[in-house]
């Protein structure tokens, strides 16, 4: 997984259908769950969750989605790990409210560019960019305090038997 990317994504194609997929994951979760992931289903989508008892604020969790792919007649099993929705959208918020800031920040600085003024609207864009950098890292962090969780419910579903001719892409 890349330390860039802040929601690894990956996809399996397996022989087997969308139900028979469906029921591998639910027979691994029932049987071979040594973590005790909890899972919620809602047609053919399935979000695995840590433990409450091992949960923490960075905790992961992955959506998978499982469909039939019409290009390969393969059924498709997509993967998406990510931080819980709470976290995802504090910062996708906080990323909006830096990126908004340094619009306003610029519009005023123009305006005082134009008008021969002091140019303080520039202090509310470098303090925007530096809330988005600060951003980043806080979340680089907090992934690689889910960097094991995140390999461990990876494994978890690409150790499942998918058959011979399963194809994992990242």
């Amino acid at each position: 997984m890349s330390d860039l990317e802040f929601r690894p994504r990956f996809k399996i194609f397996t022989g087997h259908n969308p139900d028979e997929s469906l029921h591998l994951i639910s027979a691994k979760l029932k049987t071979g769950n040594p973590e005790n992931y909890e899972s919620e289903l809602v047609k053919g989508h399935i979000v695995l969750r840590i433990h409450r008892s091992k949960k923490h604020f960075w905790s992961p969790q992955m959506d998978i989605s499982i469909a039939d792919d019409p290009e390969t007649g393969r059924t498709l099993i997509r993967c998406l790990l990510a931080p819980a929705p709470v976290v995802w959208t504090m910062f996708m918020f906080f990323y909006a409210l830096a990126g908004f800031s340094a619009l306003v920040g610029s519009t005023i600085a123009m305006s005082q560019w134009s008008l021969k003024k002091d140019l303080w609207g520039l202090w509310v864009v470098g303090i925007s960019l530096l809330l988005g950098i600060t951003l980043f890292f806080i979340a680089q962090f907090g992934k690689g305090l889910a960097q094991v969780e995140m390999i461990a419910l990876k494994d978890f579903i690409t150790k499942i038997d998918w058959g011979k001719d399963c194809e994992i892409t990242h």
